[in-house]
């Protein structure tokens, strides 16, 4: 089994469905609206610390990659971790930068991920837009798995 999900998190929720998978996506706290154009798809984050959250309803751990590109109007650093452990870090996301942080596994049930990043919301500077935003998560990828068995 290796069900993927790409870039699909519009209106707030992706869900998976596979064999025995059923998987769910939500953005929880520190996020904007979802917005598209016809080639990408993105979310800014309003706050220094967001979390996305996965709901694994399957009886089983599902290993977990996300992909994903990021960036900022100002300098700063990325840390993602999952369920309290560290992923991966991201420096200087001023200029749009891929985003692959380790695998992770996800048991059944929900498993939080935060990102964390430094430096407060800056706005966009536009006329009409009075958003405060630190980073943007751009065509999001969720690829799911099944563990591979232990030798």
């Amino acid at each position: 089994m290796g069900n993927s999900v790409s870039g699909q998190f519009f209106p707030l929720h992706l869900t998976c469905a596979g064999p025995a998978v059923a998987v769910q996506l939500r953005f929880a706290r520190g996020w904007g609206d979802a917005e598209q154009t016809r080639r990408h798809k993105w979310r800014g984050a309003t706050a220094q610390h967001a979390t996305m959250i996965i709901t694994n309803s399957g009886e089983q751990p599902l290993e977990v990659r996300l992909a994903f590109m990021a960036r900022s109007l100002a300098p700063r650093n990325l840390k993602i971790s999952a369920g309290g452990r560290s992923l991966g870090a991201s420096n200087w996301l001023r200029w749009p930068r891929q985003i692959t942080p380790a695998p992770f596994l996800a048991p059944p049930g929900d498993t939080t991920i935060q990102l964390d990043t430094t430096g407060e919301p800056t706005s966009p500077g536009f006329e009409h837009d009075h958003r405060r935003l630190t980073f943007l998560v751009e065509d999001l990828q969720v690829i799911l798995s099944l563990p591979k068995a232990n030798p």
